[in-house]
């Protein structure tokens, strides 16, 4: 089964590092190609190339790789506009390299992916995966959800809050499956051990770990927001901050958020980051993790805390339900809950029931969330998208003779 990846990789979060890492599992049931649109994501190419993943860039140096301006009608519609000649030319290379090596499946993570593919494609058509990681921060528009409907075989979710939003787009139930995200427990924790590719923050008794992409979704503002409550208990707790601004994103969100920890008196306790390749590490060397999100899939970074023995503490959101179950496996507080985060994080502080939390959450990450899971999960998916194909091409392409049965000459 010849299976090409295809997507525009700008950011490497949790999302894409899940992608690389399913890929690496699969690749000894299936000959699997990355097409990157742009190559413009350097961590991106370093993970592929690591896992020796082979990796095609159909149009290296693009000028513009992230329409971004989301909120901003106006300005995203120009910069749309502008971004067109730019996905034309990649939808073009892109059918010539479907046509030299045809794939007999398509699998992506991006409904920009799908649109261009619908415009590279023509003839015969490889059956699409469609691999959804989380709820996109406006929902699915118009657009999104047609080409949702008519351009994919079948669904990959990570929780079943996700499979829920495509029964409500109308997507038929048996096109989608839930193939959650996984964690190879042992080899992160050989990968924690490891020495940091940078110096952690000095200082701090309790070191608050929030591992998310600068973007307000990620709820930065409630957990600084929290600490400055924690801190006025008379707790010496600091907050790290792990994740970069994706391109496309407004520049003054992190000064927002600096702005803020200065309201709050709060400035030295507050450490930026950026984006870390050592995150085991980090939240090794970290206290407790927390994700304040107003929206999530499955997130990638709550497992590997809980493969670790953090405490975690998050919103209940998306599929977090589905791992952290409130005070057995993690706590949980309302979004934009900054005295409910901070209670949270204070009840964390219990050593007993610490240990009996984040040994219960370990037992659920090595009970429910292997690779092996992971990976038959999919290879399902891609079957079935197949078979599927292979069914619908016959109804499609090959009518019905009068007498019965098809009419192999509509065929050739």
């Amino acid at each position: 089964m010849r299976t090409v990846f295809f997507d525009f990789v700008t950011h490497y979060g949790g999302a894409q590092r899940v992608v690389v890492e399913l890929a690496s599992n699969l690749r000894d049931h299936v000959e699997l190609e990355i097409l990157d649109a742009y190559g413009a994501c350097a961590p991106f190419r370093a993970a592929v190339i690591e896992a020796g993943l082979p990796c095609q860039t159909l149009e290296a140096g693009a000028r513009r790789i992230a329409v971004g301006h989301r909120g901003h009608r106006v300005r995203r519609a120009l910069a749309c506009a502008l971004s067109a000649p730019g996905l034309l030319d990649i939808s073009r290379r892109l059918r010539r390299s479907l046509r030299l090596h045809p794939p007999d499946l398509i699998w992506t993570t991006s409904v920009k992916a799908l649109a261009v593919l619908a415009l590279a494609q023509s003839g015969r058509r490889a059956p699409v995966v469609f691999h959804l990681q989380g709820r996109p921060p406006g929902g699915f528009g118009i657009a999104d959800q047609y080409l949702l409907r008519s351009r994919v075989q079948a669904f990959m979710v990570v929780s079943e809050a996700l499979r829920q939003d495509l029964a409500e787009l109308g997507i038929p139930p048996e096109r989608v499956r839930l193939v959650p995200n996984s964690v190879d427990v042992e080899r992160l924790r050989l990968r924690a051990q490891l020495a940091p590719l940078a110096p952690f923050p000095e200082g701090g008794g309790l070191r608050i770990l929030l591992p998310g992409t600068l973007v307000p979704a990620k709820g930065h503002a409630c957990a600084i927001r929290a600490l400055a409550r924690i801190a006025a208990c008379g707790v010496d707790a600091v907050l790290w901050l792990a994740g970069d601004e994706p391109p496309g994103q407004p520049s003054d969100y992190s000064r927002h958020l600096r702005s803020l920890a200065h309201q709050g008196g709060i400035s030295e306790r507050v450490f930026f980051l950026g984006w870390r390749e050592d995150m085991p590490q980090l939240m090794a060397a970290s206290s407790i993790v927390v994700l304040p999100s107003r929206s999530e899939g499955l997130p990638r970074s709550l497992l590997e805390a809980m493969a670790l023995e953090r405490p975690v503490v998050a919103t209940p959101v998306g599929g977090v339900t589905e791992l952290i179950e409130h005070g057995c496996t993690g706590w949980l507080f309302d979004v934009d809950d900054d005295t409910g985060l901070a209670n949270s994080v204070m009840a964390s502080l219990d050593e007993r029931r610490r240990e009996v939390v984040v040994s219960a959450a370990l037992n659920r990450v090595q009970q429910r969330y292997g690779p092996e899971r992971q990976t038959c999960a999919a290879l399902d998916v891609f079957r079935s998208a197949l078979i599927g194909k292979i069914f619908t091409g016959r109804s499609r392409h090959q009518p019905r003779r009068p007498g019965g049965g098809h009419d192999d000459r509509a065929a050739e």
